[in-house]
């Protein structure tokens, strides 16, 4: 799937999978423009995670933080009501803590996107869930109105995420403090998601995929923000193919927003 949300919602990759907006969601030269409670969009669901090789691609923007604790930019689940830490519940889901909120109490500080996955199996399954920080502490204002491109790599034994092009390194990451220590054990990216303990066998991803809200659409779930440049792909992106795409994504988004 290839979306650029910018100006229009027509998917480029020749598959036809159709964007539908909700709410007071708009999409113009901008991107598509969430503001909070009642706006995301839908897209059916597709297979594209089924053995656990996939990469996911956006470029967000936010100029304030929402009212809830987190704010959900994709997620996709198996149970549209089941909780993302369910381990009966496959799903992927990226979201915001922001520091306004104690953001998502990170081990990190300042504001986080985080990124949870749970594959199929059951209780058999395990969760991978961590995060990297979006600014530093106390410093909000380094990412108002910043554009900013957000890349998940997955494959069955490791995790990989890059920001603006680049790929973060193990030591980057930060991890929700309060878990305990079995819940630390039992996450396998902890500490490393390069490098999970246990691999994915494969995603069983049938509900919806929201963006800019939650798979249950909790009201305080919904994303304050802009969105653009939607990519998603039953392939690993390498990282030469991460930079081409943030490159061509920089532009086009200048020459978009500015025209």
């Amino acid at each position: 799937m290839d979306v650029t949300l910018i100006g229009d919602v027509a998917d480029r990759s020749g598959r036809g999978h159709k964007v539908t907006l909700k709410g007071n969601t708009t999409v113009g030269k901008g991107g598509a423009r969430f503001d909070g409670q009642g706006d995301y969009a839908t897209i059916k669901s597709f297979h594209y995670a089924d053995n656990a090789t996939f990469s996911i691609a956006f470029w967000m923007t936010k100029v304030q933080c929402a009212n809830g604790v987190y704010e959900y930019v994709y997620s996709h689940g198996q149970k549209a009501k089941a909780s993302i830490t369910d381990l009966s519940n496959s799903n992927v889901n990226v979201y915001i803590g922001c520091e306004k909120k104690q953001g998502g109490w990170s081990s990190l500080g300042g504001s986080v996107i985080r990124f949870n996955l749970v594959g199929s199996g059951g209780t058999n399954q395990w969760p991978a869930q961590f995060d990297y920080p979006l600014h530093s502490a106390g410093n909000f204002d380094a990412i108002t109105n910043k554009w900013m491109h957000v890349v998940l790599v997955v494959s069955p034994d490791r995790v990989l995420t890059y920001d603006d092009g680049k790929a973060v390194p193990d030591a980057q990451y930060g991890f929700f403090k309060y878990h305990s220590k079995k819940q630390k054990v039992a996450n396998v990216a902890y500490p490393h998601p390069a490098t999970l303990k246990k691999a994915f066998k494969s995603f069983t991803l049938t509900q919806d995929i929201i963006l800019g809200g939650r798979s249950d659409l909790n009201k305080q779930r919904h994303f304050m923000g802009r969105l653009a440049g939607l990519l998603v792909s039953k392939q690993t992106l390498t990282a030469v193919q991460v930079g081409c795409i943030f490159k061509g994504g920089e532009e086009f988004l200048s020459a978009a927003v500015s025209s």
